[in-house]
């Protein structure tokens, strides 16, 4: 579900501040959302760091070139 979100926004963002920007800010939050799933002690902390990453995931997969 955030994936797909993260997909349209991603999308919209590489169009105005460029594909560099959004690999780097989306793998800067894969980052943080991964961290905070391997700290996370309740599962509110863990769904949200998933909603963060899910994100983040999305983002990055229409930002990336794939040949």
């Amino acid at each position: 579900m955030a994936g797909s979100m993260g997909c349209i926004i991603g999308g919209i963002f590489a169009d105005v501040f460029g594909r560099k920007k959004v690999n780097i800010s989306g793998s800067i939050t894969m980052i943080a959302g991964w961290i905070v799933i391997l700290i996370a002690q309740d599962n509110m902390l863990f769904i949200v760091a998933r909603i963060i990453e899910g994100f983040s995931k999305g983002a990055l997969s229409i930002s990336v070139l794939v040949r």
